[in-house]
């Protein structure tokens, strides 16, 4: 599963089938979309975008878009009052990493305790990124 954070790309990336949609789980987007006449208006202008979907089918890029918007999976921190900054180009996507958890912490292999680690630095990369909020540090290895 993966998280994106640019609409506009994020649409590139499915039409170009770079990432299938169905390992979407949700896109972190700049826009303030109400509804979904106004996401054919934000895909017509990134159309025009070379870096965005300039020379990709028109319909196949309305259409993902539309599914994405219509199936809950485009999150506009915009509509809650905060402003995402807009994302590298190789930040556009991140993985959620599964884990593997034994009885306890302190008996999971080595391999399992880093995918904890990935798991939560890839967390609150997503909360900075849609709340920029300042989060404690933690030294999760001291942790478990």
């Amino acid at each position: 599963m993966k998280i994106g954070f640019s609409f506009g790309r994020c649409v590139r990336d499915i039409v170009n089938g770079t990432i299938p949609y169905e390992d979407v789980y949700l896109i972190v987007s700049r826009t303030l979309i109400h509804d979904s006449s106004q996401v054919d208006e934000v895909i017509q202008e990134y159309l025009w975008r070379p870096e965005y979907l300039q020379g990709l089918d028109e319909t196949q890029c309305y259409e993902v878009a539309q599914k994405l918007y219509l199936g809950g999976k485009l999150y506009q921190p915009r509509k809650y009052g905060f402003n995402p900054r807009m994302v590298a180009e190789n930040a556009v996507w991140m993985d959620l990493a599964p884990c593997i958890l034994g009885p306890d912490l302190d008996g999971m292999e080595p391999h399992h305790a880093e995918q904890v680690v990935k798991a939560w630095k890839n967390y609150q990369l997503a909360l900075k990124m849609t709340a920029l909020k300042q989060f404690p540090k933690v030294n999760l290895k001291d942790d478990f």
